[in-house]
């Protein structure tokens, strides 16, 4: 943190876990607090969040209110309604996108999240996503459990 990173992080709670993804947007809203604070790299990273994640933004800025500060969905048009597996599979795409865009080893992010042990499975999926994800430089995943 001393040397530029931002450090971000959630909180799995046992009377949350029907709500999916609770502590990830939690932490990743506070991420995007950070990033429009950042006077020195807003527009760079307006510019690239906005070119990564395009019309997908939309589905984030729902999880994620901070992320309007950094990128304002464009248009009146909803997006395409896609429900299931490929709805999820756009939902895991937009987070990525996200990270690619914003995160760097120039600039890294600490993403810290509390009592795994309630995770819900959506949550679960994401971590395995992002972790694995070898495009997204510049990410140290941290996970604690009882």
């Amino acid at each position: 943190v001393e040397r530029g990173a931002c450090f971000v992080s959630g909180k799995f709670d046992a009377m949350r876990q029907p709500r999916p993804l609770s502590a990830i947007a939690s932490a990743m809203n506070d991420y995007c607090d950070f990033l429009a604070r950042d006077e020195g790299r807003i527009d760079a990273v307006r510019e690239a969040a906005a070119t990564a994640i395009g019309s997908e933004v939309k589905i984030l800025a729902d999880l994620i209110p901070s992320l309007r500060k950094i990128v304002v969905p464009l248009g009146d048009d909803p997006p395409v309604q896609v429900q299931g597996r490929g709805a999820f599979q756009r939902l895991l795409f937009a987070f990525r996108m996200l990270f690619w865009a914003t995160c760097s080893t120039a600039h890294p992010v600490v993403l810290f999240l509390d009592d795994l042990q309630w995770a819900d499975k959506v949550s679960l999926e994401l971590m395995q996503v992002l972790v694995t994800d070898t495009m997204i430089e510049g990410l140290l995943f941290i996970g604690s459990y009882r």
